[in-house]
């Protein structure tokens, strides 16, 4: 397996947590870089998961790269 894959898989599951993350509220405390406490905030974590799924299709191309 080519490193390409193996830290693009960590930061796509680094991205999904973040993800989750946002997902869930937490009453009484504000997510880190929402607006509005004790809610969930779907637009933050859609955007980490776009962002895993661009580093994913990122290393894949950075794997597949020849670089003789």
């Amino acid at each position: 397996m080519k490193p390409a894959y193996i830290i693009g898989g960590l930061i796509f599951l680094a991205c999904v947590a973040l993800g989750i993350y946002y997902l869930i509220p937490i009453p009484g405390q504000v997510h880190i870089g929402a607006s509005v406490p004790g809610k969930r905030d779907v637009t933050h974590a859609l955007a980490a998961f776009v962002l895993g799924i661009i580093v994913l299709l990122g290393a894949r191309f950075a794997a597949n790269s020849s670089k003789s």
